[in-house]
């Protein structure tokens, strides 16, 4: 449906027409065992093989026959259009045929026709050669996919001219009354108030960039270091904005303790007296309600009893509170026994701020279709923490098929219940891929080595579609006997995974992307996103994207795809100068080929510098291995404080319980990280949480053949390989780690860079310039006295 308010105009489709005119909103769609593109294809063939078959038997039939209306109410124009299916003359009528498609192992002679829809939308296309003077007949043609046989049911045709003039009256008066509620609504922005006495430094000139950038529909790069209060800083403006203009605000971020803290600052907002609503997205498997996570109606009693009726109850009950979380919307579907998840997405719906993962913006599969699937021009994007999007967007399209995958799949099929024909099929089309991914090992020369090759898209092409036909004749064998494979089915698993593979093997073919066989492993790698990133967020009103670590700027400004002109902001700490100590320790090497030599130097090191003042303190190494090294040599020294070490798999309740430990006034510890891991980033070390951090070397990724390939990539199109592959990477990550010790304008440390490569301009020049870096070979001194320690 399409509504032009300035032109006075409505464009809707039959199939609209006719659920709005029974609904009052879109046709729900469930999920179930046969993928809807696999539906979507065999629904297509149907449809074909059925008109061919028609024309055949009868020359005067028409395929997707174009059927129009065009009414004038008041100073509104309304036109309906459509498609039929089937249309010819026999017997003196105009026959009239609609083929449809469900998925259900019950026979159709048993199917109970509750598709109204359906038959409303033949009606309407009986009206339209009704009023050119036919006799008119009309039949619903019910396919089941899975039984692949048909039953034809003949509708009743039937005046639909009130019909049809009270259902677009209705519509009309309820966009007019939709544009009446918008006016109002409008003025809630008047409500919107700063939600505290006084601004921190910088934040009203940051309030002043976010207004400029959303009235001139701008790109806004906001590097704000922590103390500025970024958070209500763009939030506030960015809201009180989206209401006046009736624009729909989203805000993504990459962890849970980032949405926790848009949270908080909505609600005191909304304390202060702003009328809002606003939903936070939780991951699918998180929020469900059910005892095991399988998204089948066959499967999934919440997902089966998912109605329109249920929905409305449920949202209605939800949209007393101003700020839902999962927590409430959980309890409610628990309530209704209907899915949660789906239920936050509809919820969505009816909210002015969407707060969520970066999955739900910018993953080609999981974002939200319903927003971003048509024109989003109302609305606005805040981006938080936005240099973690690079790494994730390249990891969204960089799809992988793995030989052990295959070998699963053949497993599993010893357990199913087909014959032995198509189970051989399968097999032998399974053997097919497997011979054609270790068919690379000649490429490259070595199974264990890595090697850049081309990807035969051809090839791809045949074995998905070979697969989706075989899948199809499982899916209808099962079915026979009453049985559905269910969404967990590896089948069906792998075929997904194929298609995605292969949907982004046809857009690999630019310098962004590489083809790598390696281990049993062919993967295509996004070396940068960029292009993708500036797609997604061009369909956006004004995009806002904020981080305390973006140095360099303009490297971000590229690698996050905003464009040439976009609008870059940068501050400098406002915490006072003399409660920070940057120490520059060059006195050791970190580099991979040296660094054996000086793990008791570093640990030697670490030791003393937590002599000089008694507190919790942090250190961060550039891998588990170097971290490991240094934790021995620790051992041999005697130290007051006791050691926290972060595993490589840990869970969010072990996360907790390591930070509560810091909040401790009795016992003070040592916790030893990585660069760019959870205790780096994304943690507050509020007051004596943390009073130093040790950095041991820049934080480099480590040099992969996947790494060197972006090192080339940069290299061809910026001339700025190692910088943009590894040294702002590792960089970004130092200076990460380094914000954990500063959170509050009371907040005393040091922070130690220790490692030859920080006393070279190379690095040093990329580093905060505020941080005035003092470079020492006796850090004890420095230490005293920043400290006040004398004797």
């Amino acid at each position: 449906m399409k509504i032009d308010n300035k032109k006075k105009e409505l464009k809707i489709s039959i199939r609209e027409f006719a659920a709005l005119s029974i609904n009052h909103g879109p046709i729900r769609r469930k999920s179930s065992t046969i993928p809807n593109r696999l539906k979507a294809s065999i629904g297509t063939e149907i449809h074909k093989s059925y008109q061919e078959n028609a024309k055949i038997r009868n020359k005067t039939v028409k395929s997707e026959f174009y059927v129009k209306y065009k009414f004038n109410f008041e100073d509104w124009t309304i036109i309906i259009r459509g498609r039929a299916d089937i249309v010819y003359e026999k017997d003196g009528y105009t026959i009239i045929e609609e083929i449809k498609s469900v998925s259900d192992v019950k026979s159709l002679k048993s199917y109970e026709i509750k598709q109204i829809a359906h038959s409303l939308q033949l009606q309407l296309y009986s009206h339209y050669f009704q009023n050119l003077g036919n006799e008119v007949k009309c039949y619903l043609v019910l396919y089941n996919l899975i039984s692949d046989d048909y039953l034809k049911i003949e509708v009743k045709t039937e005046n639909m001219t009130e019909f049809i003039n009270s259902t677009y009256e209705a519509i009309i008066r309820q966009i007019e009354a939709i544009n009446k509620e918008k006016d109002v609504l409008s003025q809630r922005s008047r409500k919107v108030k700063f939600p505290f006495k006084n601004y921190r430094p910088h934040q009203e000139n940051i309030l002043k960039h976010v207004v400029n950038s959303l009235e001139k529909q701008d790109r806004l790069l906001l590097l704000a270091p922590s103390g500025l209060g970024k958070t209500v800083g763009t939030l506030y403006p960015s809201l009180k904005y989206s209401l006046k203009e009736n624009l729909r605000l989203f805000i993504t971020t990459s962890k849970t303790t980032q949405q926790k803290i848009y949270q908080d600052t909505l609600k005191l907002m909304q304390k202060n007296g702003a009328d809002f609503k606003a939903v936070i997205l939780t991951a699918k498997r998180k929020i469900c309600n059910n005892v095991e996570f399988i998204c089948d109606t066959n499967l999934c009693p919440y997902l089966a009893n998912y109605s329109e009726k249920k929905v409305k109850s449920a949202v209605d009950l939800l949209l007393v509170e101003n700020v839902i979380s999962s927590r409430p919307i959980k309890k409610v579907a628990n309530n209704l026994s209907i899915c949660a998840f789906e239920l936050s997405l509809d919820l969505a719906l009816e909210c002015d701020v969407i707060l969520g993962d970066y999955n739900y913006i910018f993953h080609p599969h999981i974002r939200l279709r319903r927003f971003f699937n048509v024109p989003h021009k109302d609305s606005i994007l805040i981006i938080d923490e936005v240099h973690n999007l690079p790494d994730r967007a390249n990891d969204y399209y960089s799809p992988s098929l793995c030989i052990s995958e295959l070998l699963e799949v053949d497993n599993f099929l010893i357990k199913s219940k087909i014959t032995k024909k198509l189970l051989n099929r399968i097999k032998s089309l399974l053997q097919s891929m497997v011979q054609y991914i270790r068919g690379f090992v000649e490429v490259i020369g070595n199974y264990e080595d890595k090697g850049i090759v081309e990807i035969e898209d051809e090839k791809i092409i045949h074995f998905q579609n070979r697969w989706d036909n075989l899948v199809i004749e499982y899916i209808r064998e099962l079915g026979k006997y009453g049985n559905v494979p269910d969404a967990s089915d590896l089948l069906i698993i792998f075929g997904e995974k194929l298609k995605f593979f292969n949907i982004i093997l046809k857009e690999s073919h630019s310098a962004e992307f590489s083809h790598i066989y390696g281990e049993g492993e062919l993967k295509i790698f996004c070396k940068s996103a960029a292009y993708k990133l500036a797609e997604q967020m061009k369909g956006f009103h004004s995009v806002i994207a904020q981080s305390a670590t973006l140095y360099p700027p303009d490297y971000y400004r590229k690698i996050i795809g905003f464009p040439d002109n976009a609008n870059i902001i940068t501050y400098n700490s406002p915490f006072p100068k003399k409660n920070r100590l940057h120490l520059v320790y060059p006195s050791v090497s970190t580099k991979y080929k040296a660094r054996d030599s000086f793990y008791d130097n570093i640990a030697a090191l670490i030791v003393q510098g937590i002599s000089s003042a008694f507190g919790n303190y942090l250190a961060f190494f550039p891998s588990f291995n170097f971290l490991n090294n240094v934790k021995k040599e620790l051992e041999n020294f005697q130290f007051p404080l006791k050691l926290l070490i972060q595993e490589k798999e840990m869970s969010e309740y072990k996360r907790k319980r390591f930070l509560k430990k810091l909040n401790q006034d009795d016992e003070k510890y040592l916790l030893l990280g990585v660069h760019g891991g959870i205790f780096s980033e994304g943690v507050d070390y509020q007051g004596e949480m943390a009073i130093g951090a040790f950095i041991i070397g820049p934080g480099l990724p480590a040099y992969t053949f996947e790494q060197n390939l972006m090192k080339e990539y940069f290299d061809d199109k910026w001339q700025k390989g190692f910088e943009y592959a590894y040294r702002n990477i590792g960089l970004n990550r130092v200076i990460q780690a380094a914000g954990r010790i500063f959170r509050s304008p009371s907040d005393k440390g040091m922070v130690m860079l220790v490692g030859c490569r920080f006393n070279t301009p190379f690095y040093s020049k990329e580093l905060p310039v505020d941080w005035d870096l003092v470079v020492t070979s006796n850090p004890i001194h420095n230490l005293n006295e920043f400290w006040g320690i004398t004797g």
